[in-house]
């Protein structure tokens, strides 16, 4: 009895049973929803599923009127151009075929941009001469009636009907064969005609009836198209016997009414669209429906519970746990469980993350702080990296340049007498001065405490002449408010926000070159300190940040700038010239790599330093340079060893894949485990071609060799090589070779 009542305890007090009761019992609710539901879904989905094909119908007319526009214009384009209307006059002798040489150029350039997707063929009839040209070639009418036959299309039907003279405009019309063409006859003068020839575009009735593919599913369909007048332009019915009156739009299939049909106009041309679909075409597929919906049902119901077991197990132990732990310290059975305990223990943790975001909100500035820090003192050296750490801590850094105010306050004070009211002070006075610099110029100005007694105050956006007015009124106000003195030192404009750390330095400068009587001035080269050598931290850290990462050009710049202060702007005697000569070579030996070649050129530089007779600056700065930039090469070299064999091994990964349609730069990306991006810069950085083009001439030698080699039609060729569609191989191919593939196979034999 005791063992009994101790397992309904513990069966009571176990959060595993709790929850698996409770989501069994929640689960009966879903079960009920999800069998009414799927029934009553039958009924009205049977309902919505012709509204739903209408709209996928509507949708592809839609598709298929942006087509056809694009076929008018560019038949219309063809039909009045001046070089191909000039080519309708003339005669076949070396004149004319000259003039239609220059037609089948123009053809060309008006079919390379704007061919549109449901292009099959397309040809230029000339009555005067009795020509044809096609697939840039010109044909005498006799010739050409080998492809007439093709579409079915027969002389007497082609001559009365496509191009007849008495042509006025262009319209769409259905041969005896079922082929839908646009015929616009060329424009003579002013005034458009089918005299002088015509220009025609076949349209392709598969590319046609893909529009509608998504219908397949219900079975066999037939279409049907009309013109707004009821002429039947296209169609495609398997069923020849089918009975169709076109004369009444609203039921044009008297005889047949067993069949589901759906008929839409277009809103852009008034053609009438028409889909016949087999009887019980559609909602045999409902009832399929309905039999998977309720075996859908059953599964997820088991498959539910066992979810429930497993979560139940999941959640629950742990619950327990926390639970024992709050009961054994106390030596308490607390019988059932408290949900009011457990509620207050996850309050806890809730409050305790609500803590640690208030915390990391109340860090802001500190981070701020941290990331000028940064900035100023050289630790990134990338602008990705600077961008990546400003939007980490909500800056914006998308200006075309900058400048650096450098404040110090209490100038007439010694720091040392500072006390702790002081630097409260100053602490006030830095939060109104910036506040009111922000009402000024918005929340382009950040602030960072160089020590206790200066601010530096980085503008984005505003130039060193606007800071200095904006410094004047600032140092007005703040000695009528406070009753402070400041001194205030500006910087040049930077434009690039990497070399924030010359401002800082020039701002600092010209801060300290003020007196009694300048209290704010801008930095100019001649505040510098000339009888000192200039090569300060700031400017070492950015080297080494340039040679590691194999950057020349900033190199060089940076040695231009120490050479241009220390030779030009001040007066370097040879004590200092040794100095700065000890500075560097220092330098150029911590960056040494196995194999750069530091150590002759370390030999060059002291040599030159070392002889004072024959000294010559510009000697030195070059052979200081070369020692830099011969390491930069070297970082830059190993790069691009390590990019050549990445290239080389994705070249060969598209050597083995060229047949695969999904070969791209998402998929190497993938394979590689590289972003797209990377891929297409590095690809083209090495090898001079962009991935797209690479892997299009490696299909198109492979389609060149099956072309000459093997009976294969263009269309499997195209697959063959890594196409989806035929249209997409035959653009590309005429692309890469100004010819058609049928014309390359012709030539090459």
């Amino acid at each position: 009895m005791e063992k009994r009542e101790q397992h309904k305890k513990s069966a009571r007090n176990n959060y595993v049973t709790y929850l698996l009761l409770s989501f069994t019992s929640v689960l009966l609710v879903p079960f009920l929803v999800i069998a009414i539901g799927i029934t009553a879904l039958f009924y009205m989905y049977s309902h919505q599923v012709t509204q739903s094909n209408i709209d996928k119908i509507d949708h592809s007319i839609d598709l298929i009127d942006d087509e056809l526009t694009s076929v008018t214009y560019m038949v219309s384009s063809m039909a009045t151009n001046a070089d191909v209307v000039a080519a309708s006059g003339v005669e076949l002798d070396t004149a004319g075929l000259r003039a239609i040489t220059t037609a089948i150029q123009a053809l060309k350039s008006i079919t390379r941009y704007t061919t549109p997707g449901l292009e099959d063929e397309y040809y230029i009839y000339f009555r005067e001469s009795d020509s044809v040209i096609y697939e840039s070639t010109l044909y005498r009418g006799a010739l050409f009636e080998q492809y007439l036959t093709e579409w079915g299309i027969t002389r007497e039907e082609w001559v009365r009907d496509i191009v007849p003279p008495e042509l006025s405009s262009g319209k769409f019309l259905m041969s005896q064969s079922g082929t839908l063409q646009y015929v616009q006859p060329l424009k003579t003068g002013t005034i458009s005609g089918g005299g002088s020839g015509a220009a025609v575009f076949v349209v392709s009735g598969k590319k046609l009836e893909s529009y509608f593919s998504s219908m397949g599913e219900y079975g066999d369909y037939a279409l049907y198209i009309t013109d707004s007048r009821g002429t039947l332009l296209y169609k495609s019915d398997r069923d020849v016997d089918r009975v169709t009156d076109f004369s009444h739009m609203a039921d044009p299939f008297p005889e047949n009414r067993d069949s589901n049909m759906i008929h839409r106009v277009s809103n852009t041309n008034g053609w009438n669209y028409y889909l016949v679909f087999s009887s019980g075409g559609i909602y045999e597929k409902l009832a399929l429906v309905y039999a998977i919906g309720l075996l859908a049902g059953v599964l997820t119901i088991f498959s539910a519970m066992m979810l429930a077991l497993h979560r139940s197990v999941r959640i629950g132990k742990p619950i327990d746990e926390v639970f024992s732990r709050i009961d054994v310290p106390n030596g308490e059975d607390l019988g059932r469980r408290d949900s009011e305990k457990f509620s207050a223990i996850v309050s806890g943790v809730l409050d305790s993350n609500a803590l640690l975001r208030e915390e990391m909100e109340k860090s802001k500035p500190m981070r701020r702080k941290m990331f000028l820090h940064d900035l100023l003192s050289l630790d990134v050296v990338s602008p990705r990296e600077i961008r990546l750490m400003a939007e980490n801590v909500g800056v914006n850094i998308d200006y075309d340049c900058f400048c650096i105010a450098s404040v110090d306050f209490y100038v007439n004070n010694d720091f040392n007498e500072i006390d702790e009211q002081t630097l409260g002070d100053i602490k006030v006075i830095e939060q109104a001065l910036l506040a009111r610099m922000e009402k000024w110029v918005g929340e382009n100005v950040w602030c960072y405490q160089r020590n206790y007694h200066s601010r530096l105050f980085i503008f984005g956006g505003i130039r060193s002449g606007a800071v200095l007015e904006l410094a004047e009124e600032l140092r007005t106000w703040l000695e009528d408010v406070f009753n402070l003195e400041s001194n205030w030192g500006v910087s040049q404009n930077c434009a690039d926000i990497l070399n924030l750390w010359r401002c800082c330095e020039e701002a600092e400068t010209a801060c300290g070159r003020c007196s009694i009587r300048d209290h704010i001035l801008c930095y100019s080269a001649q505040m510098e300190d000339r009888k000192s050598i200039y090569f300060t931290a700031r400017a070492e850290e950015r080297i080494v940040g340039s040679v590691r990462s194999g950057d020349d050009q900033a190199v060089r710049d940076l040695l231009n700038l120490i050479f241009e202060e220390n030779f030009e702007n001040r007066t370097i005697t040879r004590a200092n010239l040794l100095k700065l000569n000890e500075k560097l070579t220092d330098l150029l030996i911590s960056l040494e790599t196995e194999g750069d070649g530091t150590p002759e050129r370390l030999i060059r530089v002291r040599e030159i330093a070392g002889d004072p007779e024959r000294f010559s600056a510009e000697d030195y700065r070059q052979a200081v340079t070369e020692a830099f930039v011969g390491q930069c090469s070297a970082v830059s070299q190993e790069k691009n060893f390590q990019k050549s064999k990445l290239v080389n091994s994705i070249k060969e990964y598209i050597l083995a894949n060229w047949q695969n349609a999904d070969l791209g730069l998402s998929m190497v990306g993938r394979i590689f485990q590289l972003s797209e991006g990377y891929v297409s810069t590095v690809f083209k950085e090495q090898t001079g071609v962009n991935f797209v083009s690479y892997v299009e001439n490696v299909r198109m030698e492979h389609a060149c060799e099956l072309l000459r080699t093997t009976q294969m039609s263009v269309d499997e060729i195209g697959a063959a090589v890594g196409y989806n569609s035929v249209q997409s191989f035959r653009r590309a191919f005429k692309r890469v070779y100004n010819e058609s593939p049928n014309d390359y196979r012709k030539n090459a034999r």
